[in-house]
């Protein structure tokens, strides 16, 4: 069902993703939605259109200090800048398990509590899990903000950092051959 709601004197539309199909609308690269997967999520969108299936990455908690243990985990802003990228991981060493980036959601991207996109990025030979998922147009339940360009940005480097990892299918965030052994 669609609503019209006043935000900061701003008519805002929420849900009805088929809605706004029918009606001749799309959705964009960079929105994010609560979509309904194994239970109600938010989602960033990586590809847009009429549908009837979109590509995108499921916001989930970010790691702890304890799931961070033997791990190396890159801001989005971290890993745009080459310069601290490098030292970041050239000061990582050999023993580290994996490398990742979290990608970080709040407010400003219409979340109500922070979270995050996580990508891991290739070693030896193993590709990580990185929650990356296809929602159809019906699973979309609101859309609750979209990406600026710089978060965006933050986005696309990760992803292209972590190759074509993101594009593997998981269930739950796991793989089916779950070599991914870090934080979920």
């Amino acid at each position: 069902m669609r609503t019209l709601t006043m935000q900061n004197g701003i008519a805002v539309q929420t849900g009805g993703a088929e809605l706004d199909r029918t009606l001749g609308g799309h959705v964009e690269r960079g929105e994010v939605w609560w979509a309904q997967i194994d239970e109600k999520r938010p989602v960033v969108l990586l590809s847009g259109g009429a549908g009837p299936e979109f590509l995108a990455m499921q916001i989930v908690e970010p790691a702890t200090p304890v799931q961070k243990l033997g791990f190396v985990l890159l801001s989005g802003e971290q890993a745009v800048d080459v310069d601290e990228r490098c030292r970041i991981l050239a000061a990582a060493g050999p023993d580290t398990r994996a490398i990742g980036i979290e990608v970080f959601f709040g407010a400003e991207e219409g979340l109500a509590q922070s979270g995050v996109v996580r990508l891991a990025l290739p070693k030896d030979g193993k590709v990580f899990c990185t929650w990356g998922t296809t929602v159809s147009a019906e699973s979309l339940l609101e859309r609750v903000g979209i990406l600026s360009q710089s978060k965006l940005h933050e986005l696309d480097v990760a992803l292209a950092l972590a190759g074509p990892a993101h594009s593997l299918p998981c269930v739950n965030g796991v793989p089916a051959d779950d070599t991914w052994t870090g934080p979920r």
